[in-house]
């Protein structure tokens, strides 16, 4: 089995008979990064992510994979603190780019102090 790398896909290009092999590849990188519909997601998932069901086409598919990874926990979560949960992802959805840069941004100054507060004792 040949693995392709960088290089050899380059060499390869200006070759005519690698024009197959490279187009399928870049098909298949498309498909794993397509956008999941919102009717392909199973009970759980929608449940999970339903106060972002109108919005959700709109994502990138990073960005719905990302979210669908959080997903996965919400089952684990009690029946009270599913409704918080929803609550605060859809809390978090109407913030700007620049909030929740902010806030991460916060999120990181008050680790380092925790880190650096912890590791003084």
């Amino acid at each position: 089995m040949r693995f392709w790398t960088p290089s050899s896909l380059m060499a390869c290009v200006n070759k005519r008979f690698c024009w197959p092999i490279v187009s399928g590849l870049l098909l298949l990188s498309a498909n794993l990064y397509a956008n999941t519909p919102w009717a392909q997601l199973n009970s759980n998932q929608r449940s999970a992510m339903a106060p972002l069901e109108q919005e959700w086409s709109s994502y990138p598919a990073s960005q719905q994979d990302w979210l669908l990874q959080l997903a996965k926990g919400y089952a684990k979560l009690s029946p009270e603190e599913q409704p918080r949960f929803r609550q605060r992802l859809k809390a978090w959805s109407n913030l700007s780019a620049a909030q929740r840069e902010q806030i991460r941004q916060n999120w990181k100054k008050l680790q380092s102090l925790l880190k650096h507060h912890n590791g003084s004792r």
